[in-house]
C-alpha cells in the first residue's frame, strides 16, 4: 500500500486571510483611489490595481486587518490621519537608481552646465539654483549634486545649491540619511564612490554615506506638487522632474508642467522621464533633447 500522505498543516486558529485579487471590490479601490487623488492629485486607473494590492496588502499584514473592507473603513473614519500619509507613502515610493537615464547627466555637464558657466562673467558670480522635484529615496538627488559638485568646484565663480522634494515622508528620510546598500552602489563610478561616500561595515554588509558636505549641500522637504507653494522668488536654472507625471491625468500634468515654466528662469531647463514627452502639449518649452525642454 502507499504511504499515507502527510497530514495537511492547520492555520493556526487566530490567523486571517491575506488579501488578494479578488478581495480587493470596485467599490473599495474606488475608494482607495478617491482618497489618493484627493490628498495627492495622483490618478489611480484600474491598470494600477495590481500596484494598489501588492504595496497595501504591507498595511494590511501590519494592522492585523483580513480585508480591503475593513482598510478602507479605517481610513475613511476620520480618526487615521497616520495611516492615510502611510498610505500615500506606500503608493506613491518609486524605485530609483544613481545616475538613471544617463543621457540627462551627460547633457546637464556637457550642455546645461557650460552655458550657465558663460553666463557668469557677464552677469557676475552665478549661484545655480536647481531642483529635484520627487526625489524619492535621494539617488537622484546627490547623482545631481555630484555632477554640480564636479563641475563646479574647480570654477570660483559657480555656486549652487539643490532643492530636493517628495511626497512620500519614509523616502525623505531615507535621502536626508545620504545612506545607501552596498549593492545600491554598484553602478556607482569607482572615483565618484571613493570621493564623495564613507563606507562603513555594518552587521549586514557595507554601507555608504554621503559626505556631509555634499549633504549639506540639498534642502530636503515634503511638497505636494498639487499645491501652491512653488519656488518662484528667485528662478530656477533647472528642474528634474522625471517618473512622475505618469502618475497624474493630462489637466494636472499640463497644470503642473506650467507652474514648473513660472519656477524656471528665461532659458531654463526642465527634464523628465523617458515615458512623458511633452511634444505638442507645451507652446512654451523648446523641446532641445530626448525629454529635455528648455524655457525660451
Amino acid at each position: 500500500m502507499p504511504p499515507n500522505p502527510p497530514p495537511r498543516r492547520q492555520a493556526p486558529a487566530n490567523s486571517r486571510p491575506y488579501p488578494a485579487l479578488a478581495c480587493l471590490s470596485d467599490q473599495d479601490f474606488n475608494a482607495i483611489a478617491h482618497l489618493v487623488e484627493s490628498h495627492t492629485g495622483i490618478h489611480l486607473g484600474q491598470a494600477k490595481r495590481n500596484l494598489v494590492i501588492s504595496r497595501l496588502s504591507r498595511r494590511l499584514r501590519a494592522l492585523g486587518l483580513g480585508d480591503f473592507s475593513q482598510y478602507v473603513t479605517l481610513l475613511c473614519s476620520g480618526r487615521a490621519d497616520a495611516e492615510l500619509v502611510e498610505m500615500i507613502n506606500q503608493i506613491t515610493t518609486n524605485k530609483t537608481d544613481f545616475f538613471r537615464e544617463p543621457h540627462h547627466f551627460k547633457f546637464l555637464s556637457e550642455q546645461v552646465l557650460p552655458t550657465l558657466e558663460n553666463q557668469a562673467p557677464r552677469l557676475g558670480p552665478k549661484h545655480l539654483r536647481a531642483w529635484s522635484a520627487g526625489c524619492s529615496s535621494g539617488e537622484e538627488a546627490y547623482s545631481l549634486a555630484m555632477t554640480l559638485e564636479q563641475f563646479c568646484s574647480p570654477r570660483p565663480g559657480l555656486t549652487w545649491k539643490l532643492l530636493a522634494t517628495d511626497l512620500d515622508t519614509n523616502m525623505l528620510r531615507l535621502a536626508s540619511s545620504g545612506c545607501y546598500l552596498h549593492e545600491q552602489m554598484a553602478k556607482m563610478p569607482r572615483e565618484l564612490l571613493f570621493k564623495y561616500f564613507h563606507r562603513r561595515r555594518e552587521s549586514g554588509g557595507y554601507v555608504y554615506e554621503v559626505k556631509p558636505y555634499l549633504r549639506h549641500m540639498i534642502s530636503f522637504g515634503k511638497f505636494n506638487l498639487i499645491h501652491a507653494g512653488y519656488p518662484r522668488r528667485t528662478p530656477l536654472d533647472f528642474i528634474f522632474c522625471r517618473n512622475v507625471l505618469i502618475y497624474f491625468d493630462g489637466p494636472q500634468k499640463q497644470a503642473i508642467v506650467e507652474k514648473f515654466v513660472d519656477s524656471l528662469r528665461p532659458g531654463g531647463w526642465l527634464f523628465l522621464g523617458h515615458s512623458e514627452s511633452l511634444l505638442h502639449t507645451n507652446r512654451k518649452l523648446l523641446c532641445v533633447g530626448p525629454t529635455i525642454y528648455r524655457k525660451p
